[in-house]
């Protein structure tokens, strides 16, 4: 059964997602959405997964992060909605 997930992307994920983009997949866990991203938008799985485990960028599921250890136990719903944001730090 196809899962209808919002997704929005800040940063340079936009260049390889689009800015938002609302997708119906047959994914069960966030990390089963990312490869099916990969595979519709045509790039590697793991330019996002090194930038999520690399602590570049938080991957919010309805508002609450989700950790890189987290990506493959999260589940999804239909109607949730992820957020892929760059980490930001400084002073």
């Amino acid at each position: 059964m196809a899962l209808q997930i919002k997704i929005r992307t800040l940063g340079y994920l936009e260049d390889l997602l689009g800015r938002e983009l609302e997708v119906n997949v047959n994914a069960t866990s966030v990390l089963d959405l990312i490869m099916e991203l990969a595979k519709l938008k045509g790039f590697k799985p793991s330019e996002i997964l090194d930038s999520l485990r690399d602590e570049d960028y938080l991957l919010l599921l309805n508002g609450r992060s989700v950790n890189y250890d987290m990506l493959k136990k999260t589940k999804l719903r239909s109607g949730d909605v992820v957020v892929f944001m760059p980490v930001v730090s400084g002073g």
